[in-house]
């Protein structure tokens, strides 16, 4: 196929897989894609530790406020008597 410039374009087809699209692109492009690929997996591991960490925080507090109140209906019943 021709471009209206008169250049041959050749059109891309189904058999043409992601692997052969990746060997087209300059290096610079290729460069990149590796680091863009850790930096997303690096945002992603850190959002799953904060929220394992909110997990950790938010346990620790419902302990603590279990044990404040355990605590303070110990106090009341030893005032009492």
């Amino acid at each position: 196929m021709e471009s209206s410039r008169g250049r041959r374009v050749e059109k891309r087809g189904y058999e043409q897989g992601v692997d052969d699209e990746a060997d087209n692109l300059p290096e610079s492009k290729k460069a990149k894609l590796p680091a863009l690929a850790r930096f997303v997996f690096a945002l992603i591991h850190e959002v799953y530790c904060l929220r394992f960490l909110l997990q950790v925080v938010h346990g620790l507090s419902n302990l603590c406020c279990g044990f404040i109140s355990w605590l303070e209906g110990l106090i009341r019943t030893t005032i009492r008597d």
